[in-house]
């Protein structure tokens, strides 16, 4: 007896074309044309589901060096920050929060 793919049923087929159709079929990650994979935006071991809104377009290299990594961790990790001694302490919030997302205090360097 074979096994089946988790994402090998007919629902996810479907999310997927849309997915495909609605991103063009480029890589949302490094502007590849023609990429042909579906990525969870959150990893479904980490609770992401497949609503539209949790995948995107992927060619098959982003897709594999994301894996289940978050997609903050993964683009940070596609390039270094500038380099300074100045700049190696994170910018701390009042909320507790740190980095330069959305609601956090931005780096010195933006």
């Amino acid at each position: 007896m074979a096994l089946r793919h988790k994402n090998n049923t007919s629902a996810f087929k479907k999310q997927r074309l849309k997915v495909l159709a609605r991103d063009n079929r480029m890589c949302q990650y490094c502007g590849a044309e023609d990429a042909n994979q579906v990525d969870h935006v959150v990893a479904k071991v980490h609770g992401g589901g497949d609503e539209l809104d949790n995948l995107l377009t992927s060619c098959r290299d982003c897709n594999l060096r994301k894996g289940k990594k978050s997609v903050a961790f993964f683009l940070g990790s596609l390039s270094a920050p500038p380099v300074s001694p100045d700049l190696l302490s994170p910018v701390e919030t009042s909320s507790g929060l740190v980095g330069p997302f959305e609601g956090q205090a931005r780096p010195l360097w933006n």
